[in-house]
């Protein structure tokens, strides 16, 4: 149910909304299970949503959100998903969790 709230919200419009899943995926110790339905969920919408600004900035910054909780890495998941990521995307979000981790 978790999953497919923040998944909708970060699909929407309402930016207050948006803000409150990001926190949440943020802050929230409980994610662990669920971060590899969350990196395919952005493998996924990234495919699909080329051309879409909004969305791909929705999904990048839950990107971030993750990379920034404190309770749990995802870069092993991003691993999984190196054919949508790339080595340039998956070396960017390792460098990015650990610009985070030196500069929280």
């Amino acid at each position: 149910l978790y999953f497919e709230r923040i998944t909708e919200i970060l699909k929407g419009a309402q930016e207050e909304l948006k803000d409150s899943a990001l926190e949440s995926l943020a802050t929230d110790a409980g994610l662990h299970q669920l971060l590899p339905y969350f990196t395919k969920f952005v493998s996924d919408e990234v495919t699909t949503n080329l051309k879409n600004l909004p969305m791909l900035l929705s999904l990048m910054r839950s990107v971030r959100a993750l990379l920034l909780n404190p309770h749990h890495d995802v870069t092993p998941y991003v691993r999984t998903r190196k054919k949508t990521f790339g080595s340039e995307g998956q070396r960017l979000v390792t460098f990015g969790a650990s610009e985070i981790a030196c500069h929280p």
